[in-house]
């Protein structure tokens, strides 16, 4: 049962040694890690590298655009087989354009391996495949109402921070703007800010979780108002400051019972 009220988003394309301390980081709080997938990230060989550091809990973003049924089932029964963390799988549409032939694929996963979550923004997806799905990670703001478990991801980031940029870059991707994940991840070290998106930067800073301390832990309180589980996404593991910020994130979600109390959350993910 996930009864964490955060989690943190890790990705792949970073150093080797910030990527240990980070797995490090979420293995003393205890709380799960979320393993995003591009072209060039294989979310279980970074999956792999983390739980030689950490034995919590690990949902993989997974496409079937990217990755067949088969080879997700078998890097998954080997992550298994490997380690004693709990793995689960997150599937994405990505580029496939098949509503129909995605919910199969999603059935298929669960009728072989058990429990799947699933990560959707929009309405068809999401009413097509709920009868399915165990559960669902919606991007920051997407409120579709089901009575299954509801993670959300937010980009997210304590201020001050010099990753302001990738901040409104990764809320412009969640937002629908032409630009994805493998973009920024390709450009992170000469990362420029569009002008149609700088422009926009006070509305994109909304599909974020940003401010400082109190501001990031209010509105982190606010949406778990709604959602089950707040996924800290990119680029907050990649900010030292941010992550320091995290055990007192932590420690004051914890401490508020009547918060906990109020969700009650017992789903099974």
């Amino acid at each position: 049962m996930l009864q964490m009220l955060v989690g943190l988003n890790i990705n792949g394309d970073a150093p080797e040694d910030l990527l240990t301390d980070r797995a490090k980081v979420c293995d003393k709080l205890g709380i799960p890690i979320w393993i995003g997938e591009t072209n060039s990230l294989n979310p279980f060989k970074t999956a792999e590298s983390l739980a030689e550091y950490a034995e919590s809990k690990m949902f993989l973003f997974c496409s079937p655009s990217r990755r067949s049924l088969q080879e997700i089932i078998g890097s998954l029964n080997e992550l298994r087989e490997k380690f004693d963390n709990e793995f689960s799988v997150v599937f994405v549409m990505g580029r496939s354009r098949s509503v129909k032939s995605f919910v199969e694929f999603v059935r298929d996963f669960k009728e072989k391996v058990g429990g799947v979550l699933v990560g959707c923004n929009g309405y068809r997806v999401f009413e097509a495949v709920h009868g399915v799905a165990d559960g669902f990670a919606f991007n920051y703001g997407v409120k579709f109402s089901t009575n299954k478990f509801k993670a959300c991801y937010a980009p997210a980031l304590v201020f001050p921070s010099e990753m302001t940029n990738e901040l409104l870059m990764s809320s412009a991707v969640i937002s629908g703007m032409n630009i994805d994940f493998e973009f920024i991840s390709k450009n992170r070290d000469r990362l420029e800010v569009p002008k149609d998106i700088a422009e926009k930067s006070e509305v994109l800073l909304r599909y974020a979780i940003c401010g400082d301390l109190k501001e990031v832990v209010a509105k982190i309180t606010d949406a778990l108002r709604f959602y089950d589980h707040i996924i800290l996404g990119n680029p907050f593991f990649r900010d030292s400051r941010s992550v320091r910020a995290l055990k007192r994130i932590v420690e004051v979600l914890e401490g508020d019972k009547g918060l906990r109390a109020g969700k009650q959350v017992q789903h099974e993910v």
